[in-house]
């Protein structure tokens, strides 16, 4: 109601109301029960949605919890962000959201550290579980995956992982299953017993039956990117990777790319990891010379429904 009330107020006072990707598609705020996410594309459209925040919220005899308060902000901004008050609001490196870790350049690895290294340290917890002789390993693989799984692939059909920390969550599910099914580490077969079987981590996902990571998160990711093509014009999600006209919003060839090193995009890596579907079911894919191009420059949507739209 509060972020309803502001809203009414900026176009009562004739102002635009704040936008991110489109004009056409006003976006300034996430509200979920009582974490609320505001976005703006300059520091005084911050510090002006925050007085209004406050002065809003203040007619209903709520408040901020300025300790809890975090502000991202792209690493080339400089200007403050301040309270109605004059407090300024520093900038933080991280914020959590919603269980995930949020950063100003939208890397994903500060979150999948965190959950390695709480997984790891779960894990460890249970190892007298995972030596119990009484239990099967089957039994001890479905506790695994009902468990860990799901905790290490928390949110990643949003997320745009690189594939450094793909082999960083490989490698601990390796582990975990040469534990679980009670095989020797390649430390213990290489230096302690050389005369022992080494076992790979392919060799490791055959003996279990289990699925890479990788092939965990990329099913999770074409899940929602098709919810997103099926989904109606004016949702979020759609509007907020491609236009009214189904093209991707990364930009044109030829387009002056943003400051810093190149980055992952989420659209654009769950499009080649489709069309590497498509290829393994046989459907027709444009050729190999359009598929080298950068995906901004053939992608728009048309997934799931036989073929992707093409811009010529």
């Amino acid at each position: 109601a509060v972020m309803h009330d502001e809203e009414q107020q900026l176009t009562q006072e004739g102002q635009s109301l704040p936008w991110l990707f489109s004009q056409n598609q006003p976006f300034f705020d996430l509200a979920v029960a009582d974490d609320t996410a505001l976005f703006a594309r300059a520091a005084t459209k911050t510090t002006q949605l925050l007085k209004l925040v406050e002065n809003t919220a203040a007619h209903s005899s709520l408040h901020l919890n300025r300790k809890k308060c975090v502000r991202l902000c792209s690493p080339q901004s400089n200007n403050p962000v301040s309270y109605p008050d004059g407090t300024i609001l520093p900038p933080s490196t991280q914020a959590k959201y919603l269980g995930v870790i949020l950063t100003p350049t939208g890397s994903t690895r500060q979150d999948i550290t965190q959950r390695l290294a709480r997984a790891r340290k779960q894990f460890q917890a249970l190892t007298s579980f995972w030596r119990h002789t009484a239990l099967s390993t089957q039994w001890k693989l479905r506790m695994y995956n009902a468990t860990f799984i799901p905790y290490l692939t928390y949110a990643a059909e949003s997320a745009s992982i690189t594939p450094q920390d793909l082999n960083r969550l490989e490698a601990f599910r390796s582990h975990s299953l040469c534990k679980i099914a009670n095989l020797p580490s390649t430390y213990y077969t290489k230096v302690v017993a050389p005369h022992t079987t080494t076992y790979t981590n392919q060799d490791v996902r055959h003996r279990t039956q289990q699925p890479t990571m990788a092939k965990h998160i990329h099913l999770k990711q074409l899940k929602f990117f098709g919810h997103i093509l099926r989904s109606d014009p004016c949702e979020l999600e759609r509007n907020s990777c491609f236009t009214s006209f189904f093209v991707y919003r990364g930009g044109f060839p030829g387009e002056k790319l943003r400051r810093g090193r190149p980055r992952t995009h989420w659209v654009e890596q769950v499009a080649k990891i489709a069309w590497a579907r498509l290829a393994e079911l046989g459907v027709p894919l444009p050729s190999p010379t359009l598929l080298s191009l950068k995906p901004s420059s053939y992608f728009t949507g048309g997934l799931l429904t036989g073929t992707f739209g093409l811009r010529q």
